[in-house]
């Protein structure tokens, strides 16, 4: 999935040839190479935003909070380990 976008729910972007190397802040290490979107694909997740916008503000409160609280209760399951690489990268800065 790193060589391509997922945009409105297609996997686009196969065979770009402009990367962007992703680095490690605390050790400046590359990790990860990402294809670079243009405006063309910008444009396109922007139409793809607008248009799940329309759904979830139809959505009620119940239903848009779920992903709220599902996240919350995950960064306090995983509040240790957050911290920890919170640690190390304040060390590398």
């Amino acid at each position: 999935m790193r060589d391509r976008w997922l945009i409105d729910g297609h996997c686009l972007g196969e065979g770009a040839t402009a990367r962007l190397q992703v680095r490690d802040p605390a050790s400046d290490q590359t990790i990860a190479s990402v294809p670079l979107a243009g405006a063309e694909q910008a444009h396109a997740c922007v139409q793809a935003a607008s248009r799940a916008l329309v759904t979830w503000r139809a959505q009620g409160p119940a239903h848009r909070a779920e992903p709220l609280t599902a996240t919350a209760e995950a960064l306090v399951r995983d509040l240790d380990r957050l911290a920890r690489l919170i640690k190390i990268g304040r060390a590398h800065v």
